[in-house]
């Protein structure tokens, strides 16, 4: 049994990731493929959402821009972001419990490193010390998702502060190495996926129950697994740019 898939897109560009998920998403909603989770590091670039088109707004000069059909307005990727986008089969049918099971998602992988994440009612994402470091958007077909998260560990200075993103003012958008937190892109993948599990227990008291594929199919990530552990990790190149990780139990 298939427990996870897994695709290190590494710093492949929004564009190429984009046209990946169109293809998976396809693939999820004929069950092709089981629930799908893209990894990856984007070069800089400012994605301009569905509400961004209507109200013409535009990345600030010397920003590279690429329109999206995902919900909202601006959002910068770039180095020291970590985006993760999840092609997942949601059995809630609830746009908000999506969010608050990905939001809780994060503020619990973030717990490890010290972090206090927490919501704003006003608008959606993880924020912390009056900043918004994560945040989520996300388009559905037949209730698989498409887009996804990303979460500032360590992004240039002054880079994501000087957009408006999700229609915030310039500033509180920011990144955690700003408060002198060390975290590594490759040390927040693997704790997100470790703590998937402990992330769809929180959620269950806040917003009833979600469907435990949210849990079953993610447990790790990387070649750090025990031999003595009952998964395994089969690693196939895609290409210069990634590489897709599929955990099983052992037989």
């Amino acid at each position: 049994m298939i427990i996870a898939d897994i695709i290190q897109a590494n710093n492949s560009t929004h564009q190429e990731v984009d046209n990946l998920m169109i293809d998976l998403q396809q693939k999820r909603i004929k069950d092709e493929i089981k629930d799908t989770l893209i990894f990856v590091e984007h070069p800089e670039i400012v994605t301009v959402g569905r509400r961004g088109m209507l109200d013409n707004l535009q990345a600030p000069d010397g920003f590279d821009s690429s329109s999206v059909d995902r919900g909202g307005g601006l959002t910068w990727h770039g180095p020291g972001q970590l985006v993760g986008y999840p092609i997942f089969r949601w059995k809630e049918e609830s746009v908000r419990t999506v969010i608050t099971t990905i939001e809780e998602w994060i503020i619990q992988s973030l717990s490890v490193f010290g972090v206090t994440g927490v919501r704003n009612q006003s608008t959606q994402g993880v924020w912390f010390e009056d900043y918004k470091v994560a945040s989520i958007g996300l388009a559905f077909s037949k209730w698989v998702s498409r887009h996804g998260f990303d979460i500032n560990l360590a992004t240039p200075e002054g880079r994501i502060e000087s957009v408006e993103g999700c229609g915030l003012p310039l500033g509180k958008h920011t990144s955690l190495s700003k408060f002198d937190y060390n975290i590594s892109i490759n040390d927040e993948e693997i704790i997100l996926t470790v703590n998937r599990c402990t992330a769809y227990e929180h959620v269950r008291k806040l917003v009833g129950n979600v469907s435990p594929n949210f849990c079953d199919q993610t447990i790790k990530t990387n070649e750090a697994l025990a031999e003595d552990t009952p998964y395994e990790i089969k690693t196939e190149i895609l290409g210069e740019a990634a590489c897709r990780q599929t955990i099983r139990k052992r037989a």
